[in-house]
């Protein structure tokens, strides 16, 4: 089983800015930057051959991107943060291409996260 997600890269000039901003903090392991990625769509859990299908199906989704604009940091945990995350201004064109990856989900019968969208790295 492989645990997916849909995302796009981030482009290199914001990945460096957002590694100046690593300061020390107990028990946090930061990623490097080939590791920034921008989630579209969580899939969770699935077998290796609805990876590679799901895979097929994504690669026609596309559209216009603006630039990445940082607007804040949150974390994934109620009690204790499992993960920070760098928050990213909502757009038309991002919101898009995360509705076009959960109906491209849906459509292979995978659970879609019962959250709203919340484009983050």
């Amino acid at each position: 089983m492989h645990r997916l997600f849909a995302a796009l890269p981030v482009p290199d000039d914001l990945a460096a800015q957002l590694l100046l901003t690593k300061t020390p903090l107990q028990g946090a392991r930061w990623r490097t930057a080939e590791h920034f990625h921008l989630t579209l769509s969580f899939f969770g859990e699935v077998s290796r051959a609805q990876a590679e299908d799901l895979a097929d199906a994504l690669e026609r989704v596309s559209g216009p991107i603006e630039p990445l604009q940082v607007d804040g940091v949150g974390w994934f945990g109620r009690r204790a943060p499992r993960s920070l995350y760098a928050r990213v201004s909502m757009s038309d064109a991002l919101s898009d291409l995360s509705a076009a990856c959960r109906r491209i989900g849906a459509q292979f019968g995978l659970r879609q996260d019962e959250h709203p969208f919340l484009p983050h790295i």
